[in-house]
């Protein structure tokens, strides 16, 4: 990584851009051909950008799966499930969560720390409309997470909706949308198959410029900031956003750390 923005959600964005140009022109293994199946069309190429493994914690039993990303921004990451569903109950108990973005294709790798909240219901309404009338039904059908009675027929709940278009379903008050906001990004970088550098984004209330003037032993951390902020590691620099100044709030409230890989 040879140039480290002061803002993590411009860097996620760097690196995300630059996973969906590698994508957009190479060729993924889809999953139908196995792991050394190409095609020339894959639609893994146009969804794997936005794969994530979301991480909830529940009565201290931590449970991973995949889900998609649909929005990111500086407000947060979005997604959308069951509020029923496993992971709906577990941001209900404990709001902590982290999603990992492992983009091999690009020898990335992307850890994010936040607190979850639920979206409007006039957001999950919204983005509820814009989902094939395929995905609709199946929310309406599907009762995420829980077991299936031997009596229940898929079948018979899917003609239920046999003589529906998408203007006329509507969004279960059960399913809708989470927001992830961010208090720790750590951005791992292995590039030219050298030393991996972590990189941590710590959120913090204030963010204080540091100007490095002389050592302090009783102060690493604000040293290791200022080396990293100086560019004074090795084939490491610094760089200002290309939409942030340095009188930026959201880039002056992080406060950069260098990790041993």
């Amino acid at each position: 990584m040879k140039k480290l923005l002061n803002n993590p959600f411009n860097q996620f964005k760097l690196f995300h851009e630059e996973l969906i140009k590698l994508v957009s022109t190479t060729n993924m293994p889809t999953e139908r051909n196995g792991i050394n199946g190409i095609t020339t069309e894959s639609q893994l190429n146009k969804t794997f950008p936005y794969h994530m493994v979301l991480s909830t914690c529940s009565n201290n039993i931590p449970t991973s799966r995949v889900v998609m990303l649909r929005d990111f921004n500086e407000k947060g990451l979005k997604f959308y499930t069951s509020h029923q569903s496993r992971k709906g109950k577990d941001i209900k108990e404990n709001s902590i969560c982290s999603v990992n973005f492992n983009w091999f294709p690009i020898k990335k790798q992307i850890i994010i720390r936040g607190n979850v909240e639920r979206l409007s219901e006039e957001v999950s309404d919204l983005f509820f409309k814009t989902r094939p009338i395929s995905a609709q039904i199946s929310v309406l059908v599907s009762k995420q997470s829980e077991v299936i009675e031997d009596d229940y027929d898929f079948e018979k709940e899917l003609k239920k909706y046999d003589n529906h278009n998408k203007d006329n379903l509507k969004r279960p008050n059960s399913w809708g949308g989470y927001n992830i906001i961010p208090n720790m990004f750590e951005f791992w970088s292995d590039e030219n198959d050298k030393l991996t550098y972590g990189l941590g984004f710590i959120k913090r209330v204030r963010y204080t410029k540091i100007k490095r003037e002389r050592d302090n032993e009783n102060d690493n951390s604000i040293n290791r900031s200022a080396r990293v902020n100086k560019g004074v590691i090795k084939g490491l620099s610094t760089s200002k956003d290309s939409n942030n100044s340095d009188n930026n709030t959201n880039s002056n409230e992080w406060k950069i750390e260098l990790l041993h890989p």
